[in-house]
C-alpha cells in the first residue's frame, strides 16, 4: 500500500470517530445508552455503537460525511477489501447510521438490502448481464464497481441518497 493510501485511510478512520462519537453523544441525550465496538466487532460483525433503549438493543455502523457522498449518493459495500462478506450483509449488523449535515438517519439494514439488489438487479438488465466495473468514469447508480486496478477485492455500489431516505426509521437530530 503506498503512503497516500495509507494517509488517506488514516484520515477516514480519524473522521469516522469523531462520527461515531458525536452519533453516541446524540443518542444518550434522546435516552439511549451506548457502546462502543470491540475491534473484533468493528472489523468481523461491522458494528460500531450498540445502542439500548427500553431493552431494546441495535447494532449500528455509523457511516460519517465523506467527500465522496457529495453528489447526493454514498457507496455500498458488497464485499471488503479482502473479497469477503461486505457491511451490507453482515447478519449482526442491524442498522446503518448515514451522517448528513444536521442529523443522523437510521436505516434497517435489511431494508437496504432489498433496495440494493432490485436496483442492482435492474442495472444487470441494463448492461445485458452481470458486470464489474474498474473505472469510476461514467459508472452510474447501483452498478457493481471494484477496485482491483488498485490491489483491493472490493465490489461497492453507489446508492442516491433520495432513494436511502425512503428507508428512514429513526433520525437523530445535531
Amino acid at each position: 500500500m503506498d503512503d497516500q493510501l495509507r494517509s488517506k485511510i488514516s484520515d477516514d478512520l480519524a473522521k469516522g470517530d469523531i462520527s461515531e462519537d458525536l452519533f453516541m453523544k446524540l443518542a444518550i441525550a434522546e435516552g439511549y445508552t451506548c457502546e462502543k465496538s470491540s475491534r473484533y466487532e468493528n472489523m468481523h460483525e461491522h458494528w460500531d455503537v450498540m445502542i439500548a433503549k427500553d431493552g431494546v438493543y441495535e447494532s449500528i455502523d455509523v457511516k460519517g460525511i465523506k467527500h465522496d457522498t457529495a453528489d447526493g449518493k454514498t457507496w455500498v459495500e458488497l464485499k471488503n477489501v479482502h473479497g469477503d462478506i461486505g457491511w451490507l450483509y453482515v447478519s449482526e449488523l442491524k442498522a446503518i447510521a448515514f451522517e448528513r449535515d444536521n442529523r443522523f438517519d437510521l436505516v434497517m439494514r435489511t431494508d437496504l438490502v432489498t433496495l440494493v439488489e432490485e436496483n442492482v438487479r435492474k442495472s444487470d438488465i441494463d448492461d445485458e448481464g452481470f458486470t464489474i466495473y474498474y473505472e469510476k468514469a461514467g459508472l452510474g447508480n447501483y452498478r457493481r464497481y471494484c477496485r482491483k486496478n488498485w490491489g483491493r477485492n472490493d465490489i461497492t455500489v453507489k446508492v442516491p441518497f433520495a432513494d436511502i431516505d425512503k428507508l428512514i426509521y429513526k433520525t437523530f437530530y445535531k
